[in-house]
């Protein structure tokens, strides 16, 4: 309890200090103004000048009078009007006289296309109509040995569309109807066209051929 009593003497010590140096300082605030205040109304002797009325006598001289036939280049001077023209009536442009006629440019002729006959279209050749068949109809009859001992085939042909037979002995590498016999023996014979092709008959066969 004594402590707490203590606390509290103590904080209200320090309020009442505080307090006290609040107003000790409002009235010293106070105080200045006032001290300020009459020292203000208080008026300053006149200052002295260091310079003499002569220093400044030459603001009161009079100017300086304008130069006699001289113009002054500061001054301002406002100019008359210009003189108008004389009027002079033989400078009078004539209102009768037109100027000529400003010559158009003409216009430059078109070039003409002479005009040509549209030419037939060119027919293309026909082709030329395939080459007629040439058959041959081929009939082998054996071989034969002349009296110099050589060796010949009997070969036999027929053309149907002239209706013409023809029956020959044939060497090798001789033609009858527009074939070549290439080689025979007892069997068969072998015969070429004139593309080249062979083909082969046998013996007693009538073979129906084309000629290319």
């Amino acid at each position: 309890m004594k402590q707490i009593t203590a606390e509290w003497e103590k904080l209200l010590f320090w309020a009442t200090f505080a307090l006290l140096l609040t107003v000790l300082v409002l009235w010293l605030a106070g105080f200045g103004q006032r001290v300020g205040d009459v020292v203000s109304k208080k008026e300053a002797p006149p200052g002295h000048s260091l310079l003499g009325q002569a220093a400044l006598a030459f603001l009161n001289e009079p100017p300086p009078p304008d130069l006699a036939g001289e113009k002054n280049p500061f001054s301002l001077t406002v100019e008359g009007m210009a003189p108008k023209k004389r009027f002079k009536p033989w400078q009078r442009k004539d209102e009768t006289t037109t100027a000529p006629p400003k010559e158009e440019p003409k216009p430059r002729p078109f070039a003409t296309v002479p005009k040509t006959d549209p030419k037939p279209p060119v027919e293309k050749p026909k082709p030329p109509p395939p080459k007629p068949q040439v058959v041959r109809l081929v009939e082998y009859r054996g071989t034969m040995t002349t009296t110099s001992g050589e060796k010949v085939a009997l070969v036999q042909t027929q053309d149907p569309v002239a209706k013409q037979e023809k029956m020959e002995f044939v060497r090798k590498g001789g033609e009858i109807g527009g074939l070549k016999v290439v080689d025979f023996n007892e069997t068969g014979v072998e015969v070429m066209d004139a593309s080249g092709k062979k083909q082969k008959i046998a013996f007693g066969e009538q073979k129906r051929l084309v000629l290319e």
